[in-house]
């Protein structure tokens, strides 16, 4: 085997295990197809060889790419919609990807009949992808703090004094605790490694689960108070 295809092999286990990412819900939160191809690349395939045992592979060209992609969602029976796949949108697809910092060009081999094909192959930029800010940034979310304070003041809702500063504590409140949740994920990291379960996804449930949380009350406790008592009129 040349040192070239050793590489699709030996990635798995030179890449981070964990990386926390910054992604805009446009690149990916409401992208199936990109959604699908982060987790292909994390079950990837089993190459079989005549002389030894057969062995996973992480690390896929297009075409294995957009087989899988192609029997994924011909074998999602709850599809919201449609999904279409060609060359060209999974090429873009992987370009977005690669440029969010979530995959990887793992090598480049030199394929077909002469070798003149220069064939890329794809990989994972960590073993687990965490998506700490997928759903909002500080800039989103003081835009949304000073349109309700403009609303506020018009009808006379009491705001706390420090209400410019909330934004701010929440979100590294929210990292925090997010960074917490993953350490202790990672502890778990082999045992969700063996059984194919999507570290990703399990983080993304507990971030949800975690949403009621002692630190978020006490935060927006009073703000919450004299909004209720407005609801109440």
């Amino acid at each position: 085997m040349t040192e070239d295809r050793q590489k699709l092999y030996d990635f798995w286990n030179s890449i981070p295990a964990m990386k926390f990412i910054d992604v805009d819900k446009k690149i990916y939160g409401k992208q199936p197809i990109r959604k699908a191809i982060i987790r292909i690349l994390r079950e990837g395939i089993m190459d079989e060889f005549p002389d030894r045992p057969a062995k996973k592979r992480r690390a896929l060209n297009v075409n294995e790419i957009e087989h899988l992609l192609k029997s994924y969602f011909k074998n999602e029976k709850d599809k919201e919609e449609k999904v279409t796949i060609t060359r060209t949108k999974l090429y873009f697809h992987l370009n977005l990807l690669e440029e969010a910092g979530m995959i990887i060009v793992v090598a480049t081999i030199l394929e077909g009949p002469h070798k003149r094909n220069k064939t890329k192959y794809y990989g994972r930029a960590s073993r687990s992808l965490l998506i700490t800010d997928q759903e909002m940034s500080l800039k989103q979310y003081q835009n949304r703090f000073e349109e309700y304070e403009k609303l506020a003041n018009l009808i006379g809702i009491e705001l706390p004094q420090n209400f410019s500063k909330l934004p701010k504590e929440i979100l590294e409140t929210d990292q925090k605790r997010y960074t917490k949740l993953a350490k202790w994920l990672s502890k778990h990291e082999n045992l969700i490694d063996e059984n194919n379960i999507d570290f990703s996804e399990v983080f993304e449930f507990m971030k949800y689960m975690d949403r009621i949380n002692p630190d978020h009350i006490k935060i927006l406790n009073k703000l919450h108070d004299n909004f209720h008592k407005e609801l109440e009129k």
